[in-house]
């Protein structure tokens, strides 16, 4: 008797049918914001938590631990900063359009989730042993870190807000094939909105200090650089005018055009 043929590892170019494209396109528009939404609220409660212990604090007239303010700016710059992100995020989603070319593959779908996950991560930071979570900065250094990020972040969300501006309701999570943009920051990179999240994750970096945003925020990087090399490859296969701007603008940062292929 022959042996059983072993099973086959997940293929990412897997072909996803009709149907599975609706339902993921549903889940995209509506219930993956609600989950940003449910996040940010998390994210505010722990806001007036902290706001309420710094009253508490302030007003009673006993010596507290050095460096207590440190540790709060922190806190509370981390916890703003993902406040923000979620709140971005879900804001996106729901404005956007449905696409005029839908992800086909199974790699158009898994790697865009992962990136987005990501996000979601960020605020479980805090739940991590303190050797993961905690801050590993000098505690000296801790308010210029939250100043950083904070303005970090800042710029991140300036770069995003304005590439959001002119894709419009194009934006989503998910590989596919909607309006595609050439002006604004689009006449210089060719993914600015990734430019944004990535100076926004490096912005957390800085306020959190700790190992396990690190790890998050090169892991997250990573997968959007994948991302943007795919939506590279899908726009150029349905549109010779992106052939053309691919070879003029650089991935994330503009450069010096390579020259027409």
């Amino acid at each position: 008797m022959s042996a059983l043929p072993e099973p086959s590892a997940i293929d990412p170019d897997t072909p996803l049918t009709q149907r599975t494209v609706r339902v993921l396109l549903w889940i995209e528009k509506y219930p993956l914001p609600l989950v940003y939404f449910w996040l940010a609220w998390g994210r505010w409660v722990v806001l007036r938590a902290l706001y309420r212990e710094y009253r508490a604090a302030t007003s009673i007239s006993v010596t507290l631990a050095p460096g207590w303010q440190n540790l709060y700016y922190a806190s509370l710059g981390r916890n703003a900063l993902l406040f923000a992100l979620m709140i971005f995020t879900g804001v996106t989603l729901l404005l956007n359009r449905r696409p005029s070319v839908v992800p086909d593959k199974l790699k158009h779908v898994v790697v865009p989730l992962a990136a987005s996950y990501y996000f979601v991560l960020y605020g479980l930071v805090d739940k991590l042993p303190p050797a993961w979570s905690g801050n590993l900065a000098p505690r000296e250094w801790w308010p210029t870190l939250t100043l950083a990020g904070f303005l970090c972040s800042l710029v991140g969300y300036a770069v995003s807000l304005w590439a959001i501006c002119h894709l419009w309701r194009s934006f989503a999570v998910m590989v596919a094939v909607r309006t595609v943009v050439y002006g604004g920051p689009y006449a210089y990179v060719r993914h600015p909105m990734y430019l944004g999240y990535l100076l926004d994750s490096f912005g957390l970096l800085l306020v959190s200090g700790s190992l396990a945003m690190g790890v998050l925020a090169a892991g997250f990087a990573l997968l959007l650089t994948i991302r943007a090399r795919m939506e590279d490859e899908y726009l150029a296969a349905a549109s010779a005018e992106y052939k053309r701007h691919y070879w003029r603008t650089g991935l994330f940062f503009p450069r010096w055009p390579r020259g027409q292929r």
